[in-house]
């Protein structure tokens, strides 16, 4: 298999890795499950994180969120 195969094959496994974890309202179960899933994948694959964390927190208009 060539190398664009094999990545290809493997962002179309992860695409639908990530979408099956439901409604993505944040704070919501698919929303939490989705994050876990992203930083777990990242960390999988050995990126390292921007400024010494993968998920950088936020509030907006008294909310909490996370990148």
């Amino acid at each position: 298999m060539s190398d664009d195969a094999s990545l290809t094959d493997a962002l179309y496994r992860d695409v639908v890795a990530l979408t099956q974890h439901g409604e993505r309202m944040a704070g919501g179960e698919g929303h939490r499950a989705a994050r876990e899933w992203l930083v777990d994948r990242v960390q999988a694959l050995g990126l390292s994180p921007y400024h010494g964390a993968y998920e950088l927190p936020y509030q907006h208009e008294g909310l909490a969120f996370t990148n």
